[in-house]
């Protein structure tokens, strides 16, 4: 098994900055259970890097994710610790890294789609992938406001739905122009969650910022504007929460259509 050479560890640490992820369309993935997530799924990195380490004392579990394709072999290279802590940002990173194209999953543009307005927190806007691709959303759409979906935080915090959950990048005027049926949730003029009964099946859900909240277009367009009931000692739900509920709740409605 080969060292990795001062070429690739260049590479590898230009991932770690958002134009060179842009540029390649590349990004690094820490940790067993992300890689082995990917490869149970037959998602092939473009390299796995290594510790001596981890060779010595869980190679044999990496070997048992890898059988399905003998040329994976052939991608595993050793990597010095040290060199690991430079790429990633754990403040103990694991002894397994690898870098992995990312080619998101097409998004069913006539289907039920959830729209993330200028979310910026990395680790909300990995669960909220994680949470619809869950939830069986038919795509989620990315505001140019929001943070890097390559970001290391979002891939971790996502645990891999990065790159099996639909998803598109667009502005607000695509929902408006493509007559979508945007449903806002906001406090502002809103009612309760529980009053949503129907869903038009191109429809989409529009999540703002905890800071901003949804944009004034898509505030001013919106066909329903709905909020989740709290009690009054509690102002607002982190956006990520807000995601899973309002999914969820959406997922009992098609369920009931289904069954009707």
């Amino acid at each position: 098994m080969q060292k990795i050479s001062i070429k690739d560890f260049k590479n590898l640490k230009n991932l770690t900055q958002k134009k060179h992820r842009k540029q390649q369309q590349m990004l690094i993935v820490e940790g067993e259970n992300i890689i082995f997530q990917l490869l149970d799924n037959h998602l092939k990195p473009e390299h796995i890097y290594i510790t001596e380490s981890y060779l010595n004392t869980h190679y044999q579990y990496l070997e048992k994710h890898i059988s399905w394709s003998e040329d994976i072999k052939e991608r595993i290279q050793l990597i010095d610790p040290q060199k690991v802590k430079q790429v990633t940002d754990t403040e103990s990173p694991q002894d397994i890294i690898a870098t992995v194209h990312f080619s998101p999953t097409p998004v069913n543009e006539n289907g039920r789609l959830l729209y993330l307005d200028g979310i910026q927190d990395p680790g909300n806007m990995g669960t909220i992938l994680r949470t619809a691709l869950a939830a069986g959303i038919d795509g989620v759409l990315i505001s140019p406001e929001c943070c890097d979906v390559m970001n290391p935080k979002v891939v971790r915090s996502s645990l891999g739905a990065i790159f099996f959950c639909p998803l598109s990048f667009s502005n607000p005027e695509f929902l408006t122009q493509n007559h979508y049926h945007i449903i806002a949730s906001t406090l502002a003029d809103s009612k309760s969650i529980y009053e949503l009964k129907n869903i038009p099946a191109k429809s989409v859900i529009v999540i703002g910022s905890e800071s901003k909240g949804i944009s004034d277009i898509l505030s001013q367009n919106a066909h329903e504007k709905i909020h989740i009931p709290m009690t009054p000692k509690i102002e607002s739900l982190n956006a990520a929460i807000s995601a899973a509920i309002i999914l969820y709740y959406i997922k009992g409605i098609e369920i009931n259509e289904y069954k009707s």
